[in-house]
């Protein structure tokens, strides 16, 4: 299992880096840029920026004005929802999508974590609104680490390690 759980996480590292290092060389073409990928599908308006550490990646989806998704992907990464005590938990609750479990909590300070026990993937935001909840649910419920999703030109940043 955590073979399998590390593999998954250096293909999905992978996935995210291979159209970057091409944008960074300076060799991408229109077909690259159009085959760009996202690990979450994007709404209109949203962007994705992924920052890789040693053994994790992580960053921010985000909407000008808008919502702002942070992200931690990573074996070492803990598992968010269970690390939130009782009493700031207004509700819990837990699903299985695409045959991967999630957990999804509201905090009583308006925070909604999202997190993929299996991926080792966290993602939490201050939700401000229902719209908030929804467009954060549309996107993240669908994490995809393995394949992705395609994404418009413009839309995923990466940013390498220093």
């Amino acid at each position: 299992m955590a073979k399998r759980l590390l593999a998954s996480f250096f293909l999905f590292l992978l996935g995210i880096f291979l159209p970057g290092l091409a944008h960074a060389q300076g060799n991408n073409t229109e077909q690259e840029e159009k085959t760009s990928r996202s690990v979450v599908p994007l709404l209109a308006g949203y962007k994705i920026k992924v920052m890789s550490g040693i053994d994790s990646a992580g960053g921010r989806i985000s909407k000008d004005r808008g919502l702002s998704i942070e992200f931690s992907i990573g074996y070492y990464v803990g598992n968010a929802a269970d690390s939130i005590e009782r009493k700031q938990i207004s509700w819990r609750i837990e699903q299985t999508v695409n045959e991967q479990k999630l957990v999804c909590v509201l905090t009583k300070a308006s925070e909604l974590v999202v997190t993929f026990p299996a991926f080792r993937a966290n993602f939490r935001a201050k939700v401000r609104s229902r719209q908030d909840v929804a467009e954060m649910l549309l996107m993240v419920s669908l994490f995809d680490p393995h394949k992705g999703y395609p994404a418009e030109p413009g839309t995923v940043e990466i940013v390498k390690p220093q």
